[in-house]
């Protein structure tokens, strides 16, 4: 899913996952990298968009899911993802 949506440009990252990134990698793995190195780890990733979630959105994603029954997976690890479908085009959300 990951390769697919950075190759067909549809995947996005939330500013939660860039603050979850930043936690784990500087407190939770066996060796804990600086906040310099997690700055640049962070700067890695963000080629991806990132879009910032508001109480709107939220709410609109609450609407949409109601309508078309979204797949949302929270799986056993740490990634939280869900996709929808506009016009055809399959988008994913990394959050």
């Amino acid at each position: 899913m990951l390769t697919d949506g950075i190759e067909r440009e549809t995947l996005v990252l939330s500013v939660q996952v860039l603050g979850e990134v930043f936690n784990v990698v500087t407190r939770h793995i066996p060796q804990p990298v600086t906040s310099d190195e997690a700055r640049e780890i962070i700067a890695t990733i963000s080629i991806l968009p990132v879009q910032e979630i508001d109480l709107a959105m939220v709410n609109r994603a609450i609407d949409t899911h109601k309508m078309y029954q979204m797949l949302v997976s929270w799986r056993n690890d740490p990634t939280k993802w869900c996709s929808w479908r506009v016009h055809g085009k399959l988008y994913h959300l990394v959050v």
